[in-house]
């Protein structure tokens, strides 16, 4: 029996290989696919978190000098889109400028994320 391999296990071995190396491919791309969404939602987090601080210090800067609540919204959502986010709400408290932002992740089927900012003059 030199050179000839015996079958101990039989038939019922055949094509186990190819399951479980599918298997192994299948929770890879499980795998890649929860860390490109991750990285996605972070991107839009991180996004929308510039837009809204960058946004809410620009609005109070235009309240500081002395321009309308509407056209300090205005300016505030202008530099919102330019960091590529949705401004969803401007509210103006005095001199104080809330913001709330929203950003979509680059795979669209994952849900917009939201962001919050607040600026004042330094005396609040």
């Amino acid at each position: 029996m030199r050179g000839q391999c015996v079958d101990i296990a039989g038939e019922r071995e055949r094509g186990a290989g190819t399951v479980q190396t599918l298997g192994y491919f299948f929770a890879l791309a499980v795998l890649f696919f929860a860390l490109v969404s991750a990285g996605a939602i972070m991107q839009a987090k991180h996004r929308a978190q510039a837009g809204a601080d960058l946004g809410a210090i620009a609005g109070a800067q235009a309240i500081n000098r002395g321009e309308t609540g509407t056209s300090a919204c205005a300016y505030a959502d202008s530099i919102v889109r330019e960091n590529k986010a949705e401004l969803l709400s401007c509210d103006i408290a005095g001199e104080s400028v809330t913001l709330h932002v929203q950003s979509q992740p680059v795979l669209t089927s994952l849900p917009a994320v939201r962001a919050r900012a607040v600026a004042a003059p330094e005396k609040y």
